[in-house]
C-alpha cells in the first residue's frame, strides 16, 4: 500500500519538566519540524493543559489517552523506564529518540536473558541520535539497526556574536559540581582572574541565558557525559571562548583551533586552560576576538534550522520510505559583525 507522510500520526511522549532541559526542547522541535513539512506529529504530556513555558514555542501538545491504529508511530526517549515500554500496546512500530547514549542502559539490568530490551524489539523501526559520537556508539552495539543522525539546532535568534562582551565567566551548575567548585576556588585561591567574574546559570529561560551569553567573554563547560553537549555549542554561537569537557558528544564541535577542550577530572588542566582564555581576552584581544568569531560562524551553520530539518526529514523519510525533499539552503549570517569588549 502506498502511504504519504500525512497517513501516519507520530507521537513523542515527554516528561513534564518545568525547569530547562535542551533534550526536551529538542523534542518539541522535532514535532515542529514534522508538522512544516507534511507529517502528523505532537508532543504528548500526561496532564491536560501542560506545555513547557521556558522557552517560546507554539507545538502541537496533546495529553492523556490516544487512538492506535495502523498509522501510529511511537517515538520514546532514551530514559523511557521498562513500565513504560510496557504501556505501548503490542506490534506497534516505535522510534528511539535517543538524546544521551550514556543513559542507554542506566534503566536496565545485566540480565537481558530475563527482561525486555527495547533495542531488540522486532517492532523498533530505528534509532534517532544528535551527535556522531552517539551514532557510532549505537551502531558499536547494534550494528543490524537503522540509525540516524539529527543534528541539534543552536537558535540563531537568540545565540549569535554581539557587539560587546564584558570580564564575565559563565558557566551552567547542572552537573560534576565537584569539578565545578574545585575550579572556581582554585582559580580564586591563584588570584588570576585579572577583574573577571563569576556568572553562576541554573534552569533560566532559554533568553535569558543567552544574553548572559551574550554578555559573557568566557564559558566554562562542566557537562559530560553528554549525547552532545548544547549548552557549550550555544556559548561558542554566542561568542564564548568555550573552555572545558566536551563531553563526548560535543567533540565534534569542540574544535582547539576555536576553543580550550579539557578531558574530564582534568582539574589544573582545566584552571590553566580557563587562565590561558583570560589572558588571550586581555593580552591578544584581536586575536582572540577572530577565534570566537570562527567558533560562532561554524556553530550557527553546521548546527542551522534548515540543517536540522533536512536531518529529520531525511531520516524519517528513510524509515518510512517515503521520498524526500530537500530543505532550503543555509542562508547569510546577518550578525557578522565587529565587537566590542
Amino acid at each position: 500500500m502506498n502511504r504519504d507522510r500525512s497517513h501516519y500520526q507520530i507521537w513523542f511522549p515527554c516528561r513534564q519538566f518545568t525547569k530547562p532541559t535542551g533534550g526536551v526542547q529538542m523534542i518539541y522541535r522535532h514535532v515542529d519540524v514534522l508538522n512544516e513539512h507534511g507529517f502528523s506529529a505532537a508532543v504528548l504530556h500526561k496532564t491536560l493543559g501542560f506545555r513547557c513555558q521556558w522557552f517560546e514555542n507554539q507545538t502541537q501538545v496533546e495529553a492523556g489517552e490516544i487512538d492506535v491504529n495502523d498509522s501510529t508511530i511511537i517515538v520514546t526517549p532514551e530514559i523511557y523506564e521498562q513500565d513504560e515500554y510496557a504501556r505501548i500496546p503490542k506490534n506497534i512500530p516505535f522510534v528511539i529518540f535517543n538524546q544521551n547514549v550514556y543513559y542507554t542502559f542506566d534503566k536496565f539490568s545485566v540480565n537481558f536473558d530475563e527482561e525486555y530490551f527495547p533495542y531488540r524489539d522486532p517492532n523498533l523501526l530505528g534509532v534517532m541520535v544528535v551527535s556522531e559520537d552517539s551514532q557510532n556508539y549505537i551502531k558499536a552495539i547494534f550494528p543490524e539497526l537503522n540509525v540516524h543522525r539529527v543534528r541539534c539546532i543552536v537558535n540563531p535568534d537568540l545565540f549569535y556574536f554581539p557587539q560587546k562582551k564584558t570580564n564575565q565567566i559563565c558557566f551552567l551548575a547542572r552537573k560534576n559540581l565537584s569539578d565545578l567548585q574545585q575550579v572556581c576556588q582554585i582559580l580564586r585561591y591563584r588570584n588570576r582572574l585579572q577583574g573577571f567574574q563569576f556568572v553562576r546559570v541554573l534552569d533560566l529561560p532559554q533568553a535569558e541565558l543567552a544574553k548572559i551569553m551574550r554578555e559573557s567573554a568566557i564559558f566554562m563547560s562542566f557537562g559530560d557525559p553528554e549525547g552532545f553537549g548544547l549548552p557549550a555549542a550555544e556559548a561558542m554561537a554566542a561568542g564564548c571562548l568555550t573552555v572545558g569537557y566536551h563531553g563526548r558528544g560535543g567533540r565534534e564541535f569542540f574544535k582547539p583551533e576555536f576553543s580550550y577542550p579539557i578531558e574530564r577530572g582534568n582539574i589544573i588542566g582545566f584552571v590553566e586552560a580557563v587562565e590561558q582564555a583570560i589572558e588571550d581576552w586581555t593580552m591578544r584581544p584581536n586575536q582572540t576576538i577572530a577565534q570566537v568569531k570562527a567558533a560562532s560562524h561554524y556553530i550557527r551553520s553546521t548546527y542551522s534550522p534548515e540543517n536540522q530539518a533536512q536531518d529529520i526529514i531525511t531520516a524519517w523519510s528513510q524509515l518510512l520510505n517515503l521520498p524526500q525533499t530537500q530543505s532550503s539552503p543555509i542562508a547569510p549570517d546577518p550578525r557578522d559583525r565587529p565587537v566590542v569588549f
